[in-house]
């Protein structure tokens, strides 16, 4: 697979592009090239020097990046020389001047001239010598919230082939009817994943004298195609389990610890499952091909005895669930498809499970209640990794807020 749709695009280098002409990598569905900034009549007035781009290529751009955004995604690449040929290839490096401003300039347009907005488009610049001139890369995944249109022209575009096109008024309407389809099947796999956890649950004996406290994340790739295969050999794409991790509060700072132990993988349908079993306690992480995921923390404890639930686990299986989609996507070569997160805290029977405090675990050190047998939070986007530390935070929010309290001031973490 090219390096320049299988890497995220802040890893891409020169060498990845001069793949592309050597390889002789045709323009396609998810591969458009540009020699310069698009003019009717000699150059834009950005590469005449001036501090601005014309209307004329600022539109053509964007229709290229709203065509992907309505299809399948992909990535367009200005400073390329072109061949003649159909569809056309990458023959030579031509370079853009000022490109590291150039690239905050088509962020703006495409923040402003967009409807609606994209969630996620990345815009990047590589470097082809000592000063500012360089390529730029804008990389669009197939958008959920599609059809978008350009504000500018008051119309919806298509990638189809090597061509981006206009869409009929059928044909947009026949989008919007798919993406709710596909946002329907996405519902269905997350309840899935989930009646797969309660009929593991449903069946842990507890003889009436026993609590069953649970944590699960479910993670679903959201829209684009991704797909794995003989998972269970490619360890590239096996979930990440790591049980120790550190977040700091204005000083203090404290080890977010899961149990130390080590997982076995063994092959699933269309899978791998990691885990490990001992008395009492169970931990399961479940990778299918299709990218679907599971990671479940399971404790059965006496009622007599200690009854609540440890924060840190919470929050690391999160934190585990979220670092697998990193890894998953690299290896299926999809790095910036997004996924969703479902976070659930499960005890049985109902009543009310106590929750200990990020600062020190135990039952001295109750921060406060829940007070239902389930607690499915909000969904959260899994999108660039630049997010990791807002993801994590919002989980613990979401947490402590569950209790009726507001979580710690000004947290960090530490990767």
């Amino acid at each position: 697979m090219l390096d320049i749709i299988a890497k995220r695009i802040e890893d891409i280098v020169l060498e990845d592009i001069h793949q592309l002409i050597v390889e002789f990598v045709s323009e396609g569905d998810q591969i458009e090239y540009k020699r310069t900034l698009p003019s009717k009549k000699g150059d834009d007035p950005w590469i005449k020097g001036e501090d601005r781009i014309g209307d004329y290529a600022r539109n053509n751009i964007l229709e290229e990046v709203v065509g992907f955004a309505n299809a399948h995604g992909g990535t367009l690449l200005i400073g390329l020389e072109e061949t003649k040929e159909k569809p056309a290839r990458a023959s030579d490096i031509v370079s853009v001047p000022k490109a590291t401003e150039l690239v905050e300039r088509i962020k703006l347009q495409i923040r402003d001239c967009i409807d609606p907005p994209l969630i996620l488009c990345h815009v990047h610049s590589v470097a082809t010598g000592s000063n500012d001139d360089g390529i730029i890369l804008i990389r669009v995944p197939a958008s959920p919230m599609a059809p978008h249109k350009l504000k500018p022209t008051n119309e919806c575009y298509i990638r189809r082939s090597d061509r981006t096109e206009k869409m009929s008024m059928r044909e947009i309407q026949d989008l919007t009817l798919s993406v709710a389809r596909r946002l329907e099947t996405i519902d269905s796999r997350f309840v899935n994943l989930r009646e797969k956890f309660l009929s593991k649950v449903k069946y842990i004996p507890t003889d009436g004298t026993k609590r069953i406290i649970a944590v699960r994340a479910a993670c679903v790739p959201i829209l684009g195609d991704t797909f794995v295969d003989n998972i269970f050999r490619n360890r590239d794409a096996h979930p990440v389990y790591n049980p120790q991790r550190r977040i700091y509060e204005k000083g203090f700072e404290r080890d977010i610890g899961m149990p130390l132990s080590t997982l076995i993988p063994t092959p699933i349908l269309r899978g791998v499952r990691l885990s490990t079993e001992s008395t009492g306690f169970r931990l399961e992480q479940d990778v299918y091909a299709n990218g679907d995921m599971s990671f479940e923390v399971i404790k059965v404890s006496e009622s007599q005895g200690e009854d609540y639930l440890f924060s840190s686990w919470f929050l690391g299986n999160a934190w585990n669930a979220i670092e697998s989609v990193y890894k998953f996507r690299k290896a299926a070569g999809v790095p910036d498809i997004e996924f969703g997160v479902e976070l659930e805290v499960f005890f049985r029977p109902g009543g009310v499970l106590k929750v200990d405090s990020l600062r020190r675990s135990g039952p001295h050190a109750i921060i406060g209640e829940i007070h239902h047998e389930s607690g499915i939070f909000p969904r959260y986007s899994i999108r660039s990794e630049d997010e990791l530390e807002m993801l994590i935070i919002q989980s613990i929010t979401d947490l402590y807020n569950s209790c009726g309290i507001e979580p710690p001031d000004a947290l960090k973490i530490k990767r």
